[in-house]
């Protein structure tokens, strides 16, 4: 008997679904009291000078009765703050507000949680949270302020009251909103508010038909259009100063990283492409000298997009002249498996780095940097590996605040903080830029909302002085004020540390508030004061300095060495050998625009040393002096294989290693042999599993100090399980490791340090023994499940008998025929050396051969797998896919350049999606659709290969969200 229920109807048969209780009804139990939590101030905010929070709580008696209200409130370390209860007798159809006042004993974030009760009976339960701040007094304005907010009118569905979206940004002291229109600047101006920047125009009236026409009647009409609209938003909003050139335009056709800081040439275009860029950079600055003329108090704003890099490099290239812009606007929509440290392009300091440094070797000699709207997006949704929404807030406002940081070190004079509140649409259910706001959709305020607050509040007229010397993972940034005091900001990239800073001055006690608020006094003693940096930033506000800070003690939120462990290896210098040849896994992989990494083999030396912390260790020293000299950066890694392989002992799902690294943000990798023979290092897929590693694992070497670092032998212990394949990189999916072959070290030159490069002092990385452990608490069968799981339609193909595999491979119509077998593993199925009943008829593809890997993604919404098989009709067979985003890899070797027909036969419910990938890029898709009727169609279309691609494959894609898709008699051949 299944655990489930079943309604009235035809029972199902499925074994998971079935149950011998059905139930054809359900009666829902009227609550006696309806109760509703309300808000004395919007937003839950309140000031230290309105007096004691409060929150009014209104019931309606549905039957009348004695009942009790009861409240438990904590602050945002989740310690109960307070409690208590309130009795009341009520008549039915009588409404009564309940006032529940909290007397807290200082500022900052608090939850609540309310109970109603009868005779000890819960009968229900909500929760709420409010928000204590300073009383600051705040002499940034509007026009004067960075601070600013997304305001989407009733987009999103959100509230159309900007009343209470303005009375909420002035109590959190933010002065400009950006994106609607729907108010002007004479309604917002009752809280303070003026508008922030004017959007790109330049698209909507400069359209890529338009621009490609020399008629000089069509491009007269086009300055009239943009005259007019931005004279309209010039007349609504008469104090906004500036205005956007770009926004997130011409996605695809620009790469994030530009050649220039490589020491490379701009990218060349083709013929076409190349008619068109003239053709964007003479309307850009045609639109530039319009706004110029016409409208000479809007500074204009050049980037703002995530590979705007390239585009200011091409548009420099052919010609635009950087007088025309103002600034280069950064949006960098932040990731949240990225944190405001780790020099993505998509992070704010890695987007203003490569972004400002773009722009100077391009000629934009005297533009400042500063921040576009979109800028900056942290999440407060849980993710694969935090799954408390708690943690989930509370990293949203440390790396919110931090991005913050960032910004004055650049010296932005635009600084948004994303929106009063998330969305109320299912954009608001993604992970990473759906609870954008500072409050969720009942205007109850996340921990982010007590930051955002304080930052305004303590960070007002500021300017940003220096980097104090310290740590490279411990930053202690200081900040001159308008009224004479330094402020100094102090966090960790990860973990916490425990720090000596000494301080200049006559004061005995400096004054500190932390992330949220709350004060602290902090003792100066001998000069100096001890104070813990972590995750969120803490301020000290002082009319002395503090001149430099020392490291004590230093945690990290790593996994510690596991207590029981299966095995343990010593390591010895003697029992290791440098691999020389080049690694093509890591070598000339292009820059990462999400991370840093390793890209090509330098030299190194190896030696057993005597640590002062941990003893007998074994020491790896770099020679970087081959990594390229450029304005940029390059990671160089050193391999060292065991000369005896380290078996695997059975029932390890883990591997870790005590590392003492160089704060290089270099890597630790494993490199392992599976079950069936092939090698797989802990580098990452390419494209993502990187910087997967990067976020989940804590893999680099940004400290120098000694920890624990581990990786994942089995989903069971991966951060997330979901992207165990992800993460270890070879060919196909890995298998069950078997034995450690070798380890892999990896160095920078340059240590990314938010604004700046720093050079890489110490060259050397220690490590000593090597454990194997098990997931803790996991039991044999969740082992083999966790390796072992085939949908039901995967397994039927799996079982069936393969004669082909008992015979020698042969070729038929240049197709090689193999012996087959399904492998899988974690999230991933791939069919792998198909055999000859596996292979479709009709292949032709120039040769080569069909198909080295199919490769199978899971289906969102589904538990079960996607499935890839073989099906018989007459004497042919075709191929059948089910689930989203099922590719069928084909590598095409030496394919030369040109347009290539592609023609095949599909049926089903499903949709088909071809094109090339290749290093690099992917052409353009075709996609065609089935017949409805389930018979066969033909389809053709033709797929452009650009010169000079290598590692090319064709992708066929069953790109509907649901459905299945066969495919027959498939062709790829140039068009003369």
């Amino acid at each position: 008997m299944g655990s489930g229920v079943q309604g009235p109807g035809a029972r199902t048969t499925k074994e998971k679904l079935r149950s011998s209780l059905a139930v054809f009804g359900i009666t829902l139990e009227k609550n006696p009291v309806d109760i509703v939590l309300k808000q004395r101030n919007p937003g839950n905010l309140f000031t230290e000078s309105d007096g004691t929070p409060e929150i009014p709580v209104e019931v309606t008696g549905q039957k009348a009765g004695n009942y009790v209200l009861s409240y438990i409130c904590k602050d945002v370390d989740n310690k109960k703050v307070l409690s208590g209860k309130k009795e009341f007798t009520i008549e039915k159809g009588e409404k009564k507000i309940l006032p529940v006042k909290f007397a807290t004993a200082g500022n900052g974030y608090f939850s609540v949680e309310f109970d109603l009760l009868e005779n000890e009976q819960n009968l229900t339960n909500l929760k709420t949270s409010f928000v204590k701040l300073s009383s600051f007094a705040r002499k940034w304005k509007s026009g004067s302020s960075p601070y600013s907010s997304w305001y989407w009118g009733n987009a999103h569905n959100l509230t159309a009251d900007m009343n209470q979206w303005g009375k909420i940004l002035k109590k959190l002291g933010i002065f400009m909103v950006s994106c609607a229109t729907t108010h002007s600047e004479a309604e917002w101006q009752k809280y303070g508010i003026s508008f922030a920047q004017f959007p790109n125009m330049l698209e909507r009236i400069y359209t890529e038909k338009n621009i490609l026409s020399d008629d000089p009647v069509l491009w007269e009409k086009m300055e009239k259009e943009l005259i007019r609209q931005v004279s309209e938003l010039v007349k609504r909003y008469p104090s906004c100063k500036k205005i956007l050139l770009q926004h997130e335009s011409y996605q695809g056709d620009y790469k994030n990283f530009p050649g220039t800081l490589l020491k490379k040439a701009p990218r060349k275009w083709d013929e076409k492409r190349e008619k068109l860029e003239k053709a964007r950079v003479k309307a850009a600055m045609t639109y530039c000298r319009i706004i110029r003329k016409n409208f000479p108090h809007l500074k204009i704003v050049f980037g703002n997009a995530c590979w705007a890099q390239e585009m200011i490099e091409s548009f420099a290239a052919r010609g635009f002249d950087p007088s025309l812009v103002d600034q280069i606007g950064s949006e960098a929509v932040g990731s949240w498996v990225a944190s405001p440290e780790c020099f993505s392009l998509w992070n704010p300091d890695g987007s203003a780095y490569v972004l400002r440094e773009t722009a100077r070797v391009n000629g934009f000699k005297t533009q400042s940097m500063t921040a576009t709207y979109e800028w900056s997006c942290r999440s407060s949704n849980p993710t694969d590996n935090m799954k408390n929404p708690r943690e989930s807030a509370i990293r949203q406002a440390q790396w919110l605040i931090r991005d913050a940081m960032t910004a004055f070190s650049y010296n932005f004079d635009s600084i948004p903080l994303m929106s009063v509140t998330d969305t109320g649409t299912a954009y608001n259910n993604g992970r990473t830029y759906g609870a954008l706001g500072c409050m969720d959709r009942q205007f109850n305020p996340k921990p982010l909302a007590a930051a955002i607050g304080t930052l305004t509040g303590i960070m007002d007229e500021v300017k940003f002085v220096r980097s104090v010397d310290s740590p490279v993972d411990i930053f202690l940034f200081e900040f001159k004020r308008a009224d004479g005091k330094n402020i100094y900001a102090l966090w960790t990239a990860k973990g916490s540390a425990k720090c000596r800073i000494k301080v200049t001055g006559k004061e005995g006690k400096i004054l500190s508030k932390d992330l949220y608020g709350r004060d602290s006094l902090y003792t100066v003693k001998n000069g100096s004061i001890e104070a813990e940096a972590n995750g969120s930033v803490r301020y000290f506000i002082t009319e002395g300095k503090l001149a430099n800070l020392s490291l004590i003690s230093r945690k990290y939120p790593t996994m510690d060495e596991p207590e029981k462990l299966l095995k343990t290896v010593h390591i010895h210098a003697s029992g290791l050998e440098r691999v020389t040849q080049k690694d093509d896994r890591i070598d000339g992989r292009e820059i990462n625009d999400r991370s840093f990494q390793a890209s090509f083999l330098v030299s190194s030396s190896i030696k057993d040393v005597n640590d002062e912390e941990k003893g007998k260790s074994v020491a790896v020293k770099f020679d970087v002096s081959t990594l390229p000299d450029d304005h940029w950066y390059h990671g160089g890694y050193t391999m060292y294989r065991f000369k005896k392989p380290i078996p695997i002992p059975a029932g390890a799902d883990g591997i870790g290693m005590w590392v003492k690294g160089n704060g290089s943000l270099g890597r630790l990798a494993w490199e392992v042999r599976d079950n069936r023979g092939r090698s797989f290092i802990s580098n990452g897929e390419p494209r993502n599993g990187a910087n997967a590693l990067n976020a989940m694992y804590d893999n680099e070497f940004y400290s120098p100090s000694w920890r624990f670092m581990y990786m994942a032998l089995t989903p069971l212990m991966a951060q997330p399980k979901s992207w165990y394949s992800l993460q270890w990189h070879g060919n196909g999916a890995i298998g069950t490791p078997k034995e450690v072959t070798g380890i892999l070290l990896s160095t920078s030159n340059k240590l990314p340090r938010i604004f700046e490069l720093q050079k890489v002092i110490n060259q050397e990385i220690r490590f000593r023994k090597i454990v194997f452990f098990s997931a803790p608490g996991a039991t044999e069968e969740e082992r083999m499940k966790a390796i072992n799981t085939l949908s039901p339609e995967a397994a039927r193909v799996h079982n069936q008998k393969d004669d082909a595999a008992k015979k020698p491979a042969k070729k038929e119509n240049n197709i090689q025929q193999t012996a087959g077998e399904l492998v899988q593993n974690g999230s991933f199925e791939r069919l792998a050396l198909p055999s000859g009943k596996q292979i479709p008829s009709g292949w032709v593809l120039q040769g080569s051969e069909f198909p080295l890997v199919w490769e199978m993604h899971p289906v969102p919404g589904k538990k079960h797998k996607p499935v890839v098989e073989v099906r018989k009709e007459g004497n042919n067979h075709s191929l059948w896919m089910e689930g989203t985003f099922v590719c069928t890899k084909v590598p095409l070797k030496d394919l030369p350049a040109g347009n290539y027909l592609f023609k095949a036969k599909i049926k089903g419910t499903g949709m088909l999606a071809a094109r090339f990938f290749y290093q690099g890029g992917s052409s353009k898709a075709i996609r065609f659709r089935p017949e409805r009727n389930g018979s066969w169609k033909e389809v053709s279309g033709s797929i452009e290969l650009p010169a000079g691609k290598t590692k090319i494959y064709l992708v066929l894609q069953q790109g509907a969200s649901k459905g299945d898709l066969q495919i027959d008699d498939v062709s790829l051949k140039v068009q003369k």
